[in-house]
């Protein structure tokens, strides 16, 4: 069966914070963290955190290399689901990501 869905992507840098509106440091989780919750909250039957070893953009040029795995590399956040979903939750992403590339498509979905 195919219908038809809309896939969400987030580029970001994995050190990016997020304060939920409140500047206290001690308050602060990983962005993409934030996101995933924020996601489950809303209903979203599901979403990927994919950690890249190299890219570049905004922030300049990140790599990692087999010594340092702990550098703040490229973060892709991946989410598919209907277009009312999508289209729901988007503003609440959109404002939650102040660095990074926020991006949608129309997708078919294809379950098996």
């Amino acid at each position: 069966m195919v219908k038809k869905g809309k896939i969400l992507k987030v580029y970001m840098n994995e050190a990016l914070t997020y304060h939920g509106g409140v500047k206290k440091r001690f308050l602060a989780e990983n962005l993409y963290h934030a996101i995933i919750k924020k996601l489950r909250d809303s209903d979203i039957s599901g979403a990927t955190v994919v950690r890249g070893i190299e890219g570049y953009g905004g922030e300049g040029f990140q790599s990692a290399s087999a010594v340092d795995l702990s550098f703040d590399l490229p973060v892709i956040i991946e989410v598919v689901d209907t277009a009312e979903k999508i289209d729901a939750i988007l503003p609440t992403i959109r404002s939650m990501v102040n660095k990074g590339v926020v991006m949608t498509m129309d997708v078919d979905i294809h379950e098996v």
